[in-house]
């Protein structure tokens, strides 16, 4: 497991990587535009002032490409690093808005207005942009945009003619538009990436879990067919080092004398520190795993070089390089310790809870493995893997259950006398689904484990998602003598992940993709057309008067209108097609795979678009009341000759 950063700074990290991620194109887009503008002013402002203004604007440029060359080049190492370089950020926005807004006096053509209606033109756009570049940081956005409006709207003012202050008082509403809306910009952008990194963690949870419970039925296996304990001892290691790469694992066992730990496997570690440590006495005090063998309990030493525990072996902790010790003892079924797992790391280091539970999982396998080792029985296998948190049952070779553990009994219903001597899968066998393990019984056939997930009904009949994973226990002859079963209930955890699948992509109130999903998908529309040659064609659709029927009837009756609006249109287009919500009363509509030929495409998306008209312009019925509503549309074709998505829904929105 690399090193887990908190959520306060893996936003700030994800706000870093937009906010540079759009620079990017920003500052070529600020390049060309402040070339346009020299060239067009040059007419009426003095060849120097263009010339030194011009000078900044590269410097300026210069030095923000070299803040993301650094920025790419940089690994982040906490949050206050990550602030630092934001505040490093806002620097070059400000150095930029400054430049830019000093257009404003500088390059302020006062005797012509056509050059004025330009560089408001100009600057407007900057400020625009601006926003939309800065989104995922509000202050940057704010103080681009007022340091480039604020000095164009002063000379406007000081000009005091009618047009100037007309267009002063213009350029003044729409900063305040721009700011109002940055607010929303923001706030939207945060959400996406707070649902991304929601997303993300959520994976890796299942995807360590599923590396986790590989490991266990490794391990199992290996346990159940009586491999070489230092052999088992060292495949769990050098497992965990795998799974977690800045985790160094160590496992002692106690000696047979019951007062000194020797050393079973510790892949990683330098030979001179295993051959120290091999054959340290326990007691407190010394060291983590000597005290934690000593005291029974888990002992967690974050700073080797500082802790007393470490006072004996901090030179050969640091030869070794090591600075943290985590270690977590073993015991047998009556409690005696057998031995501990440790994890170190370079760095100084304490455990998260989840890291927790999986040490004490990783030591809870080892602890099965030395039993298992010592005692030479499949029963006291069992026994010890009933301590998993797992649904877990052992069978006989010929699936009939033998015994059952209390996770079971808790997700299934059926307590252990209404199983045992029935055959894997009886429970839920009055349901329709009978033979709900046929596929993972015929696949372990040929394999020592299998795992699927399955839909499976408790005792009292309510359905569960079920993770099973199943394997082979053999003899020393290589014959099957049992099975092992662990089972999970993954229901909640699925549907989590469903929801924030549908919160990521789809409207909440229509049930519709949302705008993210549906540039994903016109994406995947517009290679489609450049592969086929087919033209699709986008339409953009609003509702007339919503805003009246909002204030006159409510939200609630809006609400009723906008489902209803998505399910005419739902019903107006083909299967393949795709409708989707952008916000408010907007809704866009994708026909794909229409003809070759621009015109008839045009008659084949204008019939479609009649249709839709006809079927909105049917009248609306809410409850006890009747409503009329019209709406208007606009339809853009797109087809294999580069357009960019954005100016596909401008054309059709226009």
């Amino acid at each position: 497991m690399t090193y887990k950063i908190d959520k306060k700074t893996a936003v700030e990290l994800a706000k870093l990587r937009h906010l540079f991620s759009a620079s990017k194109s920003a500052l070529i887009a600020s390049t060309l535009l402040a070339s346009i503008l020299a060239f067009m002013e040059r007419e009426v402002i003095a060849s120097s002032v263009i010339a030194v203004w011009y000078s900044l604007i590269v410097l300026v440029t210069l030095g923000r490409v070299a803040l993301i060359i650094v920025y790419q080049r940089a690994q982040a190492d906490g949050y206050s690093a990550l602030r630092a370089r934001l505040m490093q950020f806002r620097f070059g926005v400000l150095m930029s808005g400054l430049v830019w807004g000093s257009v404003g006096f500088l390059i302020f053509p006062a005797s012509d207005q056509h050059h004025q209606m330009f560089l408001i033109f100009i600057l407007a756009g900057l400020a625009t942009g601006a926003i939309i570049s800065f989104s995922a940081d509000l202050v940057s956005a704010i103080i681009h945009s007022v340091f480039i409006l604020v000095p164009l709207i002063i000379s406007l003012f000081i000009a005091k003619d009618s047009l100037s202050l007309a267009m002063g008082v213009t350029v003044l509403l729409y900063l305040g538009f721009i700011l109002i809306n940055s607010r929303q910009f923001n706030l939207h952008l945060l959400e996406n990436i707070a649902l991304n990194l929601e997303a993300v963690e959520n994976e890796k949870e299942v995807r360590h879990y599923a590396e986790n419970l590989e490991l266990n039925n490794q391990i199992l296996s290996q346990i159940n067919q009586h491999t070489a304990l230092p052999v088992v001892l060292e495949q769990l290691a050098l497992h965990v080092e795998t799974l977690h790469p800045s985790m160094l694992c160590s496992i002692l066992l106690l000696d047979y004398d019951g007062k000194t730990l020797r050393t079973a496997s510790a892949p990683s570690l330098p030979n001179f520190y295993n051959q120290a440590i091999d054959g340290t006495e326990i007691g407190d005090n010394i060291g983590s795993c000597g005290t934690a063998a000593f005291r029974g309990e888990r002992i967690i030493v974050e700073d080797i070089q500082q802790h007393p525990y470490w006072t004996p072996f901090r030179d050969l902790a640091s030869k070794a390089g090591l600075q943290s010790c985590w270690s977590q003892p073993f015991k047998n079924k009556e409690g005696r310790v057998l031995g501990t797992l440790a994890i170190y790391h370079s760095q100084k280091r304490q455990p998260t809870e989840i890291e927790l539970n999986l040490i004490s999982g990783y030591a809870a396998l080892a602890q099965l493995a030395v039993e298992s080792h010592r005692a030479q029985n499949n029963l006291s296998i069992a026994a010890i893997a009933f301590e998993s948190l797992d649904g877990i049952l052992v069978t006989d070779a010929n699936k009939t259950i033998l015994r059952v553990n209390r996770t079971f009994t808790k997700i299934t219903g059926y307590s252990e006398e209404e199983v045992i001597g029935q055959t894997l899968g009886i429970h839920g066998s009055e349901q329709p689904d009978v033979n709900l393990y046929t596929s993972i019984w015929e696949g372990i056939e040929h394999v020592d484990s299998s795992e699927g997930e399955f839909n499976n009904y408790r005792k009292n009949g309510e359905a569960y998602l079920e993770r099973l994973a199943v394997t082979k226990v053999k003899g020393s002859s290589g014959i099957i003598t049992n099975y092992v079963a662990s089972l999970i209930d993954i229901t909640e955890s699925k549907a989590a992940a469903e929801e924030i699948q549908s919160l990521a992509f789809y409207d909440p109130l229509t049930k519709l993709p949302n705008r993210r999903l549906l540039i994903d998908r016109l994406q995947h529309a517009l290679a489609v057309s450049a592969r086929s040659g087919r033209d699709g064609a986008i339409l953009f659709l609003d509702l007339d008067h919503f805003k009246t029927l909002n204030d006159s009837l409510g939200h609630d009756v809006g609400d009723l209108l906008l489902q209803q609006v998505a399910e005419r249109l739902t019903t107006c287009v083909r299967e393949g097609d795709t409708v989707a919500r952008l916000g408010g009363d907007e809704y866009i509509v994708m026909l794909e795979g229409l003809s070759s030929c621009a015109i008839e495409a045009a008659v084949q998306a204008g019939l479609i678009g009649e249709k839709i008209l006809a079927a909105l312009n049917q009248p609306y019925q809410f409850s006890t009341n009747s409503y009329q509503s019209t709406a208007s549309l606009g339809i853009a074709l797109f087809n294999n000759h580069g357009r960019f998505l954005e100016d596909i829904l401008k054309y059709a929105d226009i």
